[in-house]
């Protein structure tokens, strides 16, 4: 079976799913606008690589590639949703396959931001639609008579998506030639943002937990091995992003106080960096605090005396559900909500709270239970295996 794999293929991290697949499906993969500088790209076999820019139509492409079936990283851009036209068009399956923490919160923020004229914040580079005339051109081509019936709404969509922006726009302009024919997900709870964003009945979503987990299940539960002495802290770029503009000092001071913690307990501090810090000014230089850059955080999870946690990042649920931890609100992070409301752990403020007031609680099976169900849908590492069991359906 040959599966179109709309992907980012340069983040390992996204990729560990693909890898234990690659003998099962003849997998071509699908990001970049055009061949780089360096040359045309291979992942698992030659010539496994294709470019939007390569083809005018949606129908070209898919006569080149001839897969069986699409799994795409969202239908969110011109580009993507002609193409999931034209494959439905065609008769061709396609799957939205989720790969980061999402929440239905995010579209009510968009909405807010839109409502209160607050410019769209995209990092650069990452635009998933820059609207350029080629791919307005690819998106118009999927079009066909058998689509008349959804004709205003397709013409009406580029005008939304332009006007309000991506959550926003996409939330605001739905139809059904943009859907998938299936949404595999981490959870029911992780998909309530696509479920809300695009109006979808949460029948067409199957949960089947976090594939790139697997092999972190397989080591927390195999793990034997005693705490170590330190405490780690999770952290999120909010220096280094213009969404929260902390300031440097602030979060200097902020490291200086876990610190103080860790001292008063005989401990050390270790930091695990944003990839986004990890050429930060603003470190402080203290013999007792480790800096953790590209490292296995889950075995410096696993044996940490309890996790700091300042943001829901893709690890948070790991650490929440195996470790100890302490959440910090820095008031700056809408994307907290979850944290925020669920109250799955001890709570204190990021700026005012006192190194000696702090105190790790054991979660209860209940807390765990409730941490499983909204983000890891099951903790046996074979959610690979059951996308695999979706993919040959």
């Amino acid at each position: 079976m040959k599966i179109l794999v709309n992907w980012d293929y340069e983040r390992p991290d996204l990729m560990k799913a693909f890898a234990a697949l690659k003998d099962d499906f003849r997998l071509v993969f699908l990001f970049k606008n055009q061949v780089p500088a360096s040359g045309a790209e291979s992942i698992y076999r030659p010539a496994d690589v294709i470019y939007w820019n390569d083809f005018q139509s949606p129908y070209k492409l898919l006569a080149a590639v001839d897969p069986d079936k699409i799994i795409f990283h969202d239908i969110e851009s011109f580009l993507q949703v002609g193409l999931n036209i034209a494959a439905k068009n065609k008769g061709i399956q396609t799957i939205v396959l989720e790969h980061g923490l999402r929440g239905d919160y995010e579209i009510d923020i968009a909405l807010q931001r839109v409502s209160a004229h607050i410019p769209e914040t995209i990092e650069p580079g990452k635009d998933p639609d820059p609207q350029t005339v080629s791919s307005i051109g690819f998106y118009l081509r999927a079009f066909r008579m058998q689509n008349i019936i959804s004709l205003y709404r397709f013409l009406r969509f580029p005008f939304i998506r332009r006007k309000y922006g991506l959550a926003a726009g996409l939330y605001k302009a739905p139809f059904k030639l943009r859907e998938a024919n299936l949404y595999v997900n981490f959870t029911l709870h992780n998909a309530s943002y696509v479920l809300k964003r695009d109006h979808l009945q949460p029948v067409k979503v199957v949960p089947i937990g976090n594939p790139n987990f697997d092999a972190l299940f397989a080591f927390f539960n195999s793990q034997k091995t005693t705490s170590e002495n330190y405490f780690l802290l999770i952290d999120a770029p909010y220096c280094e992003q213009s969404l929260f503009g902390m300031k440097k000092e602030v979060k200097a001071a902020f490291y200086r106080k876990l610190n103080e913690f860790c001292l008063e307990n005989k401990s050390q501090l270790k930091i695990k960096l944003h990839p986004h810090s990890y050429h930060a000014d603003y470190l402080p230089a203290d013999p007792n605090i480790g800096y953790l850059r590209d490292c296995n955080t889950a075995e410096y999870i696993a044996a940490a005396q309890g996790c700091f946690m300042i943001n829901l990042s893709t690890l948070s649920p790991l650490a929440m559900y195996y470790s100890r931890c302490i959440y910090f609100d820095s008031g700056i992070n809408p994307y907290d909500k979850d944290l925020n409301e669920k109250k799955h752990l001890p709570a204190y403020d990021f700026n005012t709270f006192k190194p000696a007031e702090l105190k790790f609680t054991e979660s209860s099976e209940a807390q765990k239970a409730e941490i499983k169900k909204a983000y890891l849908y099951a903790t046996d590492g074979k959610a690979t295996e059951r996308l695999k069991q979706i993919l040959l359906r």
